[in-house]
């Protein structure tokens, strides 16, 4: 069993046990998950209240299992210049880390809400371009399409968040390849704003891993679904590409 198993028969209020390290208790509508006895997390059913806390461990230990709780949620810990955040990727906002945090599922309302920019021009400034970034994000339908020297690269990303998810697929045909990998959002709003998949392309060896030959379609396909990418929504010619490697494959 991995921690990411802990983690979902958390949400899904099942008491399990990993080692004497990781843990889920469930009292009545109330779930806990400890991290070496720690309590960093409580899942009040009944009121559907989250409860994160970081007992006094901003460590990275402490910080990995609350992201993968809070992953369920839309919501992201990071750290910049050794302080802490909490970011709602729904809403594009980020707040100060206080050590413990109440939300609230249903609307997203978190608690304490010190936003992480206190400068009233400077906020509003990146309030308006995150919105900006996000609609032509969906404009775009999370995808870049650029030509290479000897096909086409696609990119497809997840819906934004402080390391999101994206695939890259690379056409020249009838073969292609396939990277995977996360992305700051600053990098993915970045390049969809200025239409510039080429910021990311030249990044993709230093954050990517190649999928290998032999699961590399399969991957694809699975990827792409949990990203929320319907056959209906991808380009075409990329569809039909696929349709010829699948036949090919088999």
């Amino acid at each position: 069993m991995r921690s990411s198993d802990v983690v979902e028969r958390f949400w899904r209020a099942k008491p399990c046990r990993l080692g004497s390290r990781d843990a889920v208790v469930v009292e009545g509508s109330t779930v806990r998950y400890f991290v070496w006895g720690n309590q960093v997390a409580r899942w009040d059913r009944d009121a559907d209240v989250l409860e994160v806390d970081d007992c006094g461990w901003q460590t990275y230990l402490t910080k990995d299992r609350l992201n993968k709780i809070l992953y369920r949620i839309n919501f992201e810990i990071y750290s910049l210049r050794g302080r802490w955040y909490i970011h709602n990727a729904e809403k594009g906002e980020s707040y100060v880390w206080k050590g413990r945090h109440t939300i609230h599922l249903q609307t997203g309302l978190i608690e304490p809400a010190q936003s992480r920019f206190t400068h009233p021009k400077i906020s509003k400034r990146l309030k308006n371009y995150y919105e900006r970034a996000l609609n032509i994000l969906d404009a775009r339908r999370r995808m870049l399409i650029t030509p290479t020297l000897d096909g086409v690269a696609y990119i497809f990303v997840e819906e934004p968040r402080e390391h999101t998810q994206t695939i890259l697929v690379k056409m020249h045909s009838p073969e292609f390849d396939v990277w995977e990998g996360q992305l700051k959002h600053s990098t993915i709003l970045s390049a969809f704003t200025r239409n510039s998949p080429e910021r990311i392309l030249r990044i993709i060896g230093k954050n990517f891993r190649k999928v290998g030959d032999d699961c590399k379609l399969e991957y694809l396909i699975k990827g792409l679904t949990q990203m929320g990418f319907t056959p209906e929504a991808l380009p075409k010619d990329l569809v039909s590409a696929l349709a010829t490697a699948k036949i090919l494959e088999g």
